[in-house]
């Protein structure tokens, strides 16, 4: 029996990791319908569609005109939006980034459904979706730019308000005036954080 209560809480825990793990390795977008005169647009379709796997996700906007899609892996996507009455609008070349929310509204105007505009802008500059400041390195930055003794941390001065004292370290990196131990860092989807004296 005691063996049993073992395994059932080691079963329990390493669900509990494998969930954390699987939320930090992903991120989600959300938005809303609305047609040109700004109304919500209720049972609008929207589909997500990955470019590298090709894997499609479809939802509908509810009755705010609001659709949410959690749990999308990092990477490059595709979101289209169609409605009985209005044209297809197509976003492409939209970047979700680990542990990241992106919000992406849309404006349907009318016509026929077989008709598509292709929507093409440049990512917000300010994302309203949080009150948080982070930044996420892509794989391709650490591989290609110049780094002295490989160390990733040199990138993070790439981040607006990061500063990082001579020495190396965790403790010596602040981001916008807080202390070293405030700062959290995710790598590969995982915690990396030096568990040092608190300050």
């Amino acid at each position: 029996m005691k063996s049993l209560r073992t395994a059932l809480i080691f079963c329990l825990m390493l669900l509990s990791y494998l969930t954390v793990v699987q939320a930090q390795t992903q991120g989600r977008i959300s938005g809303r319908a609305v047609d040109t005169s700004g109304a919500v647009i209720v049972k609008a379709q929207v589909t997500i569609e990955n470019r590298a796997t090709h894997v499609k996700r479809v939802l509908e906007t509810n009755a705010s005109g609001d659709y949410v899609a959690p749990g999308i892996e990092a990477g490059m996507y595709t979101i289209s939006v169609e409605a009985p009455n209005f044209r297809k609008v197509v976003r492409d070349s939209v970047q979700v980034e680990v542990a990241k929310d992106l919000r992406v509204d849309f404006e349907l105007p009318p016509g026929a459904a077989s008709e598509v505009l292709e929507v093409k802008e440049e990512a917000p500059l300010v994302d309203a979706t949080t009150s948080t400041l982070q930044g996420v390195l892509a794989n391709k930055a650490i591989n290609e730019l110049p780094l002295q003794g490989r160390d990733f941390q040199n990138l993070l001065e790439l981040h607006p308000g990061v500063q990082r004292d001579p020495g190396g370290g965790f403790h010596s990196v602040t981001s916008n005036g807080l202390r070293p131990d405030d700062n959290n860092y995710i790598l590969d989807g995982a915690n990396d954080n030096d568990a040092g004296k608190p300050w």
